[in-house]
Parts: C-alpha cells; sequence; structure tokens
C-alpha cells in the first residue's frame, strides 16, 4: 500500500512541477512586458510634455531599458534582474520627436522571455505599441 501511495504521489508531483513552473514563467514575462510597454508610454508623454526627443535604450546594459530625454535619464529598469526575464530586439533603442511621434527608420521587436514562455512588443515607425 505504502508504494502504491508514493508512485501516486510522486506521478502527481511529476505532472504538477512543471506547470507550476510555466506557470511562474509565464507571469514574470506578463509584468516584465507591462513595465516595458509602459516604459514606452512614459517616454511617449514625457517627449510630448517637454517638448524634445526621447529615447528609449533597450538592454544596455543587459537586461535594462532606459528612457532618456535632453541628457538626463528619466527611467532605468533591470527587468532581467526584477523578473528573470532574457531581452532581445531588433534595435538597441527607438526615440519620439517631441510631437510624440515614432523617431526613426525603422520597427522595433522586443522579445521578453522566460524558460518556454515568450510574449513581443512591436513599435511602429510611427511610435504605435502594441503586444
Amino acid at each position: 500500500e505504502t508504494i502504491v501511495v508514493l508512485s501516486i504521489v510522486s506521478l502527481m508531483i511529476a505532472i504538477v512541477v512543471p506547470t507550476l513552473s510555466r506557470l511562474r514563467d509565464g507571469i514574470a514575462v506578463r509584468n516584465a512586458t507591462a513595465e516595458a510597454t509602459s516604459a514606452f508610454a512614459i517616454a511617449r508623454r514625457a517627449a510630448i510634455l517637454r517638448a524634445a526627443t526621447t529615447g528609449i535604450g533597450i538592454d544596455r546594459p543587459p537586461g535594462f531599458i532606459t528612457v532618456t530625454t535632453a541628457g538626463e535619464m528619466l527611467l532605468q529598469r533591470n527587468l532581467e534582474e526584477a523578473y528573470g526575464v532574457t531581452l532581445s530586439s531588433t534595435r538597441d533603442s527607438t526615440a519620439y520627436s517631441a510631437l510624440g511621434h515614432g523617431f526613426g527608420a525603422a520597427n522595433l521587436s522586443l522579445v521578453i522571455a522566460r524558460g518556454t514562455v515568450a510574449e513581443t512588443i512591436f513599435v511602429s515607425r510611427e511610435g504605435r505599441v502594441r503586444r
């Protein structure tokens, strides 16, 4: 009886542990994605309010998102340390003009991943952000 109970318990643990791991990874990725999306909104708002070009540096240093305007750092967040995620993007930075429009020549894709879970943020040339 004891062997049967132990085998059933170990089978249940083998099923539950990967599910909990994916759940934890998903929560971390969603939170990091929300924070990154918020950084883009902050940059756009700062560009409009200050009437100055505002830049967003991605993954400099590794794991960081940095918002700067006129040489002043408005926000720097280490998503890698805070959520245990990795960042990869098609460009290392983007910017918003004083009118709140994207400033640059190409779109940007930012992939935030942890374990088997990943989300992508797309930023168009016009500065629109979508997930």
